[in-house]
């Protein structure tokens, strides 16, 4: 939609708000040769993560960690609901990619189930990818979970990758990730949902030191070393964190507090926040029947109507849900919101 560029009010989001760059303190290591910044990013995330230096690659965000596993796996198990291109990224690389369902339950979340992926593997499963915290819903599975998954993959001889994007939403970076569970582990992280750091392009593969290897070696070959820039913003930024999270944190709470307020008006919708704050389910099935609308439909009403963008849950493969984003500024979030409900009466 020619819409979905420039909306009015992005309530699509699911990032913080991009940080203004201007005001780091860009590290000195911004005159490397990009090759001695990697080795310094890797050095400082390996301290962080607590693992070898060699069981770390860094990429160019998020995407670009899911597309270098693409390149490594040709056999996906990919969840579903879930990050469309988790499931598009490796098909564009021609790998078999099957889903497994992650059901909605009464406590308003997607479960992750071990039976579900007991019964969706075969014979030629390489890898089984996941989101955790969960995207579209910011549900969060617990670590105990994660490594009874693993630990029957391992079984199996199959990698659980995990997009931990939206770990720091819940954590401190580097506590809790599921990298330390079992050595069938592969996680990816950046700066992008919890800090605002989207425009550095930066981000890391954690894993086995074999995957890692094989990761590197794609890299060079696929697009070669990721931004020096980029990396030096990155590296100073690791050290401000804490200080960058807690406006993040503040904003996301005063923003759930006024959505949960604005949807508990509406009988005819549900409204599911996720653990992370970020993101949350809207239940709309009960609209879209009634006006005979597929929930991609609606969406394009909504942005004709209203400018409002959000998310179809066709997007992640959970039709007549829409996935809302609290990751804009607050005046747009409050604005969009307020419309929203006006529209949905």
């Amino acid at each position: 939609n020619k819409n979905y560029v420039s909306p009015k009010f992005d309530l699509a989001s699911s990032n913080a708000p991009i940080y203004p760059l201007s005001k780091i303190a860009i590290d000195p290591s911004i005159d490397l040769h990009p090759l001695k910044v990697t080795q310094k990013l890797i050095e400082k995330l390996s301290n962080i993560y607590q693992v070898p230096k060699d069981h770390i690659a860094i990429t160019s965000g998020c995407t670009g960690a899911i597309t270098l596993m693409s390149c490594i796996y040709s056999d996906i198990l990919v969840e579903t609901p879930g990050y469309e291109p988790m499931k598009l990224t490796p098909e564009s690389f021609s790998c078999n990619v099957t889903t497994f369902q992650r059901p909605w339950t009464e406590s308003n979340s997607f479960d992750l189930s071990i039976l579900s992926i007991e019964s969706s593997i075969t014979n030629n499963t390489q890898a089984v990818w996941i989101t955790n915290p969960h995207n579209p819903s910011g549900g969060y599975v617990t670590k105990e979970k994660i490594k009874e998954i693993a630990t029957f993959l391992k079984t199996k001889n199959i990698i659980l990758f995990i997009d931990e994007v939206y770990l720091d939403l819940l954590f401190p970076l580097g506590e809790n990730p599921s990298v330390h569970l079992s050595d069938n582990i592969v996680i990816t992280s950046s700066l992008t949902k919890t800090y605002g750091f989207s425009s550095t392009r930066i981000g890391w593969l954690i894993g086995p030191k074999k995957v890692i290897t094989q990761a590197n070696l794609i890299l060079t070959h696929l697009n070669g070393l990721p931004s020096g820039p980029g990396m030096a913003i990155t590296f100073t930024a690791l050290d401000q964190l804490d200080k960058l999270k807690e406006n993040t944190l503040k904003e996301l709470k005063e923003k759930n507090i006024f959505a949960k307020e604005v949807f508990s008006t509406l009988d005819s919708i549900r409204w599911s926040p996720g653990e992370i704050k970020i993101i949350g389910m809207l239940d709309i099935n009960k609209v879209l029947t009634k006006n005979n609308l597929s929930d991609t439909q609606w969406t394009e009403k909504l942005i004709q109507n209203t400018g409002i963008v959000v998310a179809p849950g066709s997007f992640f493969g959970c039709s007549g849900k829409m996935r809302i984003g609290l990751g804009a500024q607050n005046s747009i979030v409050t604005e969009g919101l307020t419309l929203l409900r006006d529209f949905l009466k």
